[in-house]
């Protein structure tokens, strides 16, 4: 009668214990999730947050993220991003919008570095004490109470505790990686966009996402476990392409900042490239587009940048490919014979503007046409230099069309 009296009573503590740490694994998996998702942001309003609600005398023990000296120049960043945002729409200021980008590119990159493993932590912890407190109560049901006080029982405890501590850790950077590769995709495309308006909407609703499931675990624990879990489920899905964004937006970012175009060099017959629409090759697929003995054009690269490199066919011929000029990206095109429908192949760095025509040297005296958008600026360009012009509209010479 003791016995059983015993073990509902062990039962029930357990329930309870596993009802606490359900509270504390829904808070420490919201604040993971928020951190990934905007590092910056969410360390500063999590350092905030916790140095206005500890008490006077406890904030000096604070570790140092939660400090004002981190988390006040944190949200002061975020602030200057923000006005970033707004202040380049104005006419004149958009000429700093893609330097800008590329340089919030970066920052998202050493934030989330340095964000992971200060929230890894807490996560691990929260996801090892269910598990590790459901085992130590299975084992102390099954083992007679003579053993389970013992010493053995005690090492056993310990050490599946540390088991259970090193999985949960390995799971929480797992899903901060995760959730930051989909987030840090929402970077590299306001970089990728052309309209101001398009990267806006993107960041709002990245924020709006970011919000949803605080509110949710503030309503329900179970609630909000439920929605960070479809986020990790979605972002485990959108890993891969989210990886590629991340190597595409990295080395057009630092091509940007660099201005590696000013000492690039076109030597040989090869050429960093991104894949665009080859077949069986994801798009933005990072490598190197050559130039065989035979004459046919090939593509190498390597999935997740470090598995056994492979290599596919871009043409037969350096006949059947042009070289197109680009506002900052210049391609590798094929254009159709009958109805002269361009194809995009691969995608070169920033670092190739203005040596298209080294490049296309490079692979066989290739053809170099200008891209539509960069058509219509060269002859918008022409017009409004023509109308500004001192000299009669009459004597303006059009503009020749360019060579398609």
């Amino acid at each position: 009668m003791q016995a059983s009296q015993g073990a509902h009573e062990l039962a029930t503590a357990s329930m309870q214990q596993l009802s606490l740490d359900g509270r504390t694994l829904s808070r420490q998996l919201t604040t993971l999730t928020g951190v990934a998702m905007s590092p910056l942001l969410g360390m500063g309003l999590l350092g905030a947050t916790t140095y206005l609600q500890a008490p006077a005398e406890r904030r000096a023990t604070l570790p140092w993220h939660l400090q004002p000296w981190a988390w006040g120049p944190a949200l002061l960043l975020v602030l200057c991003v923000a006005l970033k945002d707004s202040l380049l729409a104005l006419p004149g200021l958009s000429v700093l919008k893609k330097p800008l980008d590329a340089a919030e590119v970066v920052e998202n990159k050493v934030s989330g570095a340095v964000a992971m493993p200060l929230v890894t932590k807490g996560a691990a912890a929260a996801l090892a004490l269910p598990l590790a407190g459901a085992v130590a109560s299975a084992a102390q049901l099954v083992l007679p109470t003579a053993h389970a006080a013992g010493p053995a029982s005690a090492a056993l405890s310990g050490a599946a505790a540390a088991a259970f501590y090193g999985v949960g850790l390995v799971l929480a950077a797992g899903a901060f990686a995760a959730v930051w590769l989909v987030s840090h995709a929402v970077n590299v495309l306001v970089l990728l966009s052309p309209v101001a308006l398009v990267g806006t909407a993107l960041k709002l609703a990245r924020l709006t996402l970011l919000g949803f499931p605080m509110l949710c675990a503030a309503l329900s624990p179970t609630l909000g476990l439920l929605v960070c879990a479809a986020y990790l489920a979605l972002a485990w899905w959108l890993a891969g392409r989210c990886f590629r964004l991340l190597v595409f937006g990295w080395v057009s970012s630092m091509d940007l900042l660099l201005l590696r175009w000013r000492r690039q060099r076109v030597e040989g017959t090869a050429v960093r490239a991104f894949a665009a629409e080859l077949e069986g090759v994801p798009a933005r697929t990072y490598g190197t587009l050559t130039r065989t003995e035979a004459g046919a054009v090939d593509f190498t690269f390597r999935p997740w940048l470090v598995l056994p490199a492979r290599t596919v066919q871009v043409a037969e011929s350096v006949a059947c490919v042009e070289v197109e000029r680009g506002l900052l990206w210049p391609e590798v095109v094929r254009v159709a014979a009958p109805s002269r429908e361009v194809l995009p192949l691969v995608r070169l760095p920033p670092r190739y503007r203005n040596l298209e025509a080294a490049v296309a040297m490079a692979f066989g005296a290739l053809p170099v046409r200008q891209a539509a958008v960069v058509r219509g600026l060269v002859v918008a360009w022409r017009w409004l230099t023509a109308q500004l012009s001192r000299r009669h509209p009459s004597k303006v010479v059009e503009p020749v069309s360019l060579r398609q």
